[in-house]
């Protein structure tokens, strides 16, 4: 959800996913890491990550 939008509404995001509103971005910050580690440094470089 969080990737395909510019500004997401993180209070909309925490409400539709039952989270704490500032459990979004940490959360948001682990799943890139683990893409990234998972698309080796070429990946992320194809898709601007």
């Amino acid at each position: 959800m969080i990737a395909f939008e510019e500004r997401p509404d993180y209070a909309r995001l925490a409400q539709e996913m039952s989270m704490p509103i500032g459990s979004i971005g940490p959360t948001r910050q682990r799943c890139l890491v683990k893409l990234r580690a998972l698309l080796g440094d070429e990946g992320a470089m194809a898709y601007g990550t």
